[in-house]
């Protein structure tokens, strides 16, 4: 079974939406990765104890990373899925206005992961890019 990442916005409280995007298209994960955060990572966490799957949380580290402690613990978790994961992406408004979740969607394609992006309840999938987009 797969693992998933449910990162986003701190501002995004759209519970709902965000239950029926994960019940839609994350099939049965057997982990769920957040960042923490409140807001859709919250929720993300929710979801996964609402349907029984373990999550692990990856906590900023404030104290010691300062202003960078959220890109930080994004980067980390991104990096620690295995092949097959996928990343969920929840935004309220537009994704530049989110730079957390902008830095989140960029380092998943890096790492060739697809990633459903949502963002004023449009659902779009990145898939990774191909090695002639890289290029």
């Amino acid at each position: 079974m797969s693992q998933i990442a449910v990162l986003g916005s701190r501002h995004f409280a759209d519970r709902a939406l965000l239950f029926r995007v994960l019940a839609d298209h994350a099939g049965a994960p057997s982990l769920i990765l957040s960042g923490g955060a409140p807001g859709a990572d919250a929720l993300g966490a929710a979801w996964a104890s609402s349907v029984n799957v373990p999550i692990q949380v990856f906590a900023a580290d404030w104290r010691g990373a300062g202003r960078s402690a959220g890109l930080r613990r994004s980067a980390e978790l991104l990096a620690s899925l295995p092949a097959g994961s996928s990343v969920f992406v929840f935004v309220r408004g537009l994704l530049p206005d989110s730079p957390g979740s902008a830095f989140s969607v960029r380092r998943a394609r890096a790492l060739r992961l697809p990633v459903c992006l949502v963002v004023g309840g449009v659902v779009r999938w990145l898939f990774p890019p191909s090695t002639s987009e890289l290029f």
